[in-house]
């Protein structure tokens, strides 16, 4: 027997179950033994189904024979079809076994022991009798291999004290102090809650070697290199794994050839998680990238790159990765040569061109070589010439560059480094805008030359004093 090869949907249903609920149900039959990988149903599969009993439970009691806890499991299970009418307190289903196994108590004892010899005696003529199994179990871990058996993917590992991971990645807790709050691994039997985060009612502790015993099998095995955000730190490790349960987990072997490259990936993730500002810029970059987008701007592209942070980030493999060689956190990005990363976008021929099209400093008329600054507006890249007014006495014309494409915005400043006039016509302002600035500033700033015509002035950073000393 096996299902068609159409699925369920080609069986004929009197009403048709979920869709969702059969996926969900053929790898738990697997997982159960009940049917292999082909979907045919196993030996195992068809005793099952002589058992009036849950798929999870029939399992459980027929794999129990092999541990000789037989009648323990006949026990469980009646005891799971009476929704836990012992109602014991605490989560440990350990209590309820040995309340159970004295047969004293309530009716409800006697009846669940009733239950428990006929499904004991149905598992007996259900004709499956697997070899004993070479795995020692303790007496503390019968009850927990049982829940392990009827619900492998219930299999818990601990987060914190009283949270808990199942295989099937799925997160439950034990309500308050519960005594198994503090349990590495639980195997989990009846839970509270459709989805999300459950409350764990009944459970037992198992060992991890135990779980590796009863599931090695199921077990696989991955490396891993990945960008842990808690730890802002590249995480390198080999994982075997039971689902979402890890049961080992070793860090990878740094002379690994290709474990640079997977660790330079995983750092340009953390790049893209944080952001930008998490790389070493300086003023100095956040500048070359100004003056290279305002030549793009300027030249219709021609050949300039996109250095906008959007392209950066978009595009870290190409220019960021080669430059990570010993990154593998956070911290260390401070050691990134970012200023190597980025200069290498361009060519010697460009890179010399930026310099000489956008440069960093104008030689003004004093002699002074003054730091021209690329600011970001809303009309676009505009350099900015922040400068002492007497030292462009003598100039004319407004400075320009980019081959002359780009008018340079001065910042004419007072001896104190306040600005006085902001202009683009240099030559409109010695003719309109100074006689009011020369009328207002020469009483406040004596010490400084302000003379009639600026044209005619020597340029200088000097005061009246020093200049008349040099003279």
């Amino acid at each position: 027997m096996s299902f068609p090869c159409g699925g369920s949907a080609t069986l004929q249903w009197l009403d048709a179950p979920p869709g969702e609920a059969v996926n969900q149900a053929i790898p738990l039959l697997r997982s159960l033994e009940a049917i292999d990988a082909a979907g045919k149903v196993t030996a195992r599969g068809r005793a099952m189904a002589r058992l009036p009993l849950h798929p999870r439970l029939a399992h459980m009691v027929l794999a129990a024979k092999a541990f000789g806890l037989g009648k323990t499991a006949a026990l469980l299970a009646a005891m799971a079809g009476e929704r836990d009418p012992l109602r014991l307190r605490d989560a440990d289903i350990r209590p309820r076994l040995a309340l159970l196994e004295r047969g004293q108590g309530s009716p409800a004892v006697f009846r669940i022991r009733e239950a428990a010899r006929q499904i004991g005696r149905l598992a007996d003529e259900a004709g499956e009798a697997p070899p004993r199994a070479s795995l020692e179990i303790t007496e503390e871990e019968q009850a927990g291999v049982l829940l392990a058996l009827a619900y492998p993917d219930r299999i818990a590992q601990k987060r914190s004290r009283g949270s808990y991971r199942m295989v099937n990645g799925r997160g439950g807790f034990l309500e308050g102090a519960d005594p198994l709050s503090d349990e590495p691994v639980l195997a989990v039997g009846a839970v509270n809650g459709g989805s999300g985060n459950v409350r764990i009612w009944q459970a037992a502790p198992l060992s991890r070697e135990t779980v590796a015993g009863l599931y090695r099998a199921q077990f696989t095995e991955a490396e891993e290199v990945v960008w842990d955000s808690r730890e802002q730190a590249v995480a390198a490790r080999k994982r075997v794994s039971f689902g979402a349960f890890i049961m080992e987990e070793t860090p990878l072997k740094s002379g690994d050839a290709s474990l640079a490259d997977r660790v330079a990936q995983a750092v340009l993730a953390g790049v893209r998680e944080i952001g930008p500002a998490c790389l070493p810029w300086t003023d100095e970059l956040h500048q070359w990238r100004l003056r290279v987008g305002l030549l793009r701007s300027v030249d219709g592209d021609g050949g300039w790159p996109d250095v906008s942070e959007e392209v950066l980030m978009g595009e870290l493999e190409g220019w960021l990765a080669p430059f990570l060689p010993g990154i593998s956190r956070r911290s260390q990005f401070s050691k990134i040569d970012l200023a190597a990363a980025l200069h290498a976008l361009l060519p010697w021929s460009q890179q010399r061109a930026l310099d000489a099209m956008a440069p960093t400093h104008m030689k003004v008329p004093s002699g002074s070589s003054v730091r021209l600054a690329y600011e970001a507006t809303a009309e676009g890249i505009v350099p900015v010439l922040a400068v002492k007014l007497q030292e462009l006495f003598g100039m004319q014309e407004s400075p320009v560059i980019a081959g002359g494409k780009v008018p340079v915005l001065v910042h004419l400043l007072s001896p104190a480094g306040r600005p006085l006039q902001i202009t683009r016509d240099l030559k409109g302002f010695w003719k309109n805008g100074y006689p009011a600035v020369r009328a207002e500033m020469r009483g406040r700033y004596p010490k400084h030359p302000w003379p009639e015509d600026p044209l005619a002035a020597l340029p200088t950073r000097l005061t009246n004093r020093r200049l008349q000393n040099r003279s």
